[in-house]
């Protein structure tokens, strides 16, 4: 496992959460998501796939994105890079590292082509 320093969070990103309302009925309406926080992270492209699905090749880039820590991150919530505009959902819950220093989260971007 790597060992952080401040310093090398050189990458800003936007953390995303999801939001849900309700309609007269009581019913829950997936409402787009609003901002969380805007802080700096470590972005790590770990690898990539490739998968064909409905006649539709899809690349999935595997990265892994580490901040300082914070107790507000959910797994659900997207996360955008400021610089490249990329946005990454989560796979998997938050890893907290060092003790509670830094909070490192594995995601997934999803590109699709039709090719």
């Amino acid at each position: 496992m790597k060992e952080f320093q401040p310093g090398d969070f050189r990458d800003r990103v936007t953390v995303r959460k999801e939001v849900n309302a309700k309609d007269s009925e009581g019913h829950i309406l997936k409402v787009p998501y609003s901002d969380r926080c805007i802080v700096w992270a470590n972005i790590y492209d770990k690898g990539s796939n490739a998968v064909n699905s409905s006649n539709e090749l899809v690349h999935s880039v595997i990265t892994e994105i580490t901040i300082r820590y914070r107790v507000d991150i959910l797994q659900t919530d997207l996360i955008v890079d400021n610089v490249h505009g990329r946005t990454f959902e989560q796979t998997a819950p938050p890893i907290i590292l060092d003790n509670r220093r830094f909070l490192q989260m594995s995601c997934r971007e999803v590109i699709q082509s039709n090719g």
